[in-house]
C-alpha cells in the first residue's frame, strides 16, 4: 500500500475508527516510522510524506527539524496512537516528515494505545499482541493465534528468572530484550532465510519457532534423548526440503533482506 492510501483521516480521537473503548496509560518507546500511516486530526492537510501540502520542503519547520536530525540533535519523542498495528500523530508531523526524508526508520515516541472490542478474531489478535508489546518492549514478534504470544511470555518470563539467579536486578523488558537477541533470532533467522517458512504458507516465522520447539519436544519423547533447538530446526528442514525453483531465487533474496536487515535492525518476526 502507498502511503499516500495509507494516510486516513481521523477526528481527535480516532476510536471511531474500528470502536476502540479506551486508551492505556501512555508508554515510551522507539517506533517504525514505516508503520506510522495517518493522523490523528491533519490528514486532510499533508502529503503521502506527511509534509504540509501548501509548503513541501519549502516549510521553515520541515527544514529546521531535517537539519537537526541530520545533525544528530535529540529531539522530543512524537506523540501518537497506536491502532492495531498503525501508529497515527498526535503531535510531531514535522518530524514524522524529517525521518522519511532523511532515511530515519525508527522515532522515539509517546504511544498512546488503543484498546478495540473483540469482535473478531483480528480484533482478539491485536490486543494480544499490544499486551504482549506492552509487557516485554518486544515489537518484532508476529504471531497468528492469540495463544502463542501467552507462549512466548511464559518462555521469556523462565528465561529472566534464570537471569535473576546471578542478575537480581534484571527487569522483565532487559531480560526480553536478550532473549530476543539470544534465543529466538539464531533460530528465527535460518527459518526466515531457508526452505521451512515456505513449506509453510501462511505461518510467520514467530509460528514457526514455537514449531520447532513441538518439532523439539517430539523429537526428545521420540529419541528419549535431549534435542537441541539448532538440531530441532535441521531435522525439520531435512523433512521439508526447498522447492527446485527456491534453489536458485532464496540466496539471492537471503543476500537482499540481510543488507535492509543491517540498515533497519531487522524484520517483524
Amino acid at each position: 500500500m502507498s502511503r499516500r492510501a495509507a494516510i486516513k483521516r481521523f477526528p481527535f480521537y480516532p476510536d471511531a475508527a474500528r470502536g476502540a473503548l479506551n486508551t492505556l496509560p501512555a508508554r515510551s518507546a522507539g517506533i517504525p516510522v514505516a508503520r506510522i500511516t495517518g493522523s490523528v486530526d491533519k490528514a486532510n492537510q499533508l502529503t503521502p510524506t506527511f509534509l504540509p501540502k501548501r509548503e513541501k520542503e519549502r516549510s521553515a519547520r520541515f527544514r529546521s527539524v531535517r537539519k537537526a536530525m541530520q545533525d544528530g540533535l535529540e529531539l522530543p519523542p512524537i506523540q501518537v496512537y497506536a491502532l492495531g498495528r498503525d501508529y497515527y500523530v498526535i503531535d510531531g508531523h514535522h518530524r514524522v516528515a524529517a525521518a522519511i526524508a532523511t532515511g530515519v526508520h525508527y522515532l522515539d515516541a509517546e504511544i498512546h494505545e488503543c484498546i478495540v472490542p473483540e469482535r473478531s478474531y483480528a480484533d482478539r489478535l491485536a490486543n494480544a499482541r499490544m499486551r504482549f508489546e506492552r509487557r516485554t518492549g518486544l515489537a518484532r514478534l508476529a504471531c497468528s493465534q492469540v495463544e502463542y504470544y501467552g507462549r512466548f511470555l511464559a518462555e521469556i518470563l523462565a528465561f529472566r528468572d534464570d537471569l535473576r539467579r546471578q542478575e537480581p536486578e534484571v527487569t522483565t523488558r532487559e531480560a526480553a530484550q536478550r532473549w530476543y537477541r539470544e534465543c529466538f533470532v539464531p533460530i528465527a533467522e535460518p527459518l526466515d532465510l531457508g526452505a521451512t517458512a515456505e513449506s509453510f504458507p501462511g505461518r510467520t516465522v514467530s509460528d514457526l519457532y514455537l514449531a520447532v520447539e513441538d518439532h523439539r519436544a517430539y523429537l526428545e519423547e521420540a529419541t528419549g534423548a535431549p534435542v537441541t533447538m539448532p538440531a530441532a530446526v535441521a531435522d525439520l528442514q531435512k523433512r521439508h526440503p526447498r522447492p527446485l525453483s527456491a534453489r536458485v531465487l532464496r540466496p539471492l533474496h537471503r543476500h537482499a533482506r540481510r543488507a535492509v536487515w543491517r540498515v533497519t535492525g531487522g524484520p517483524a518476526l
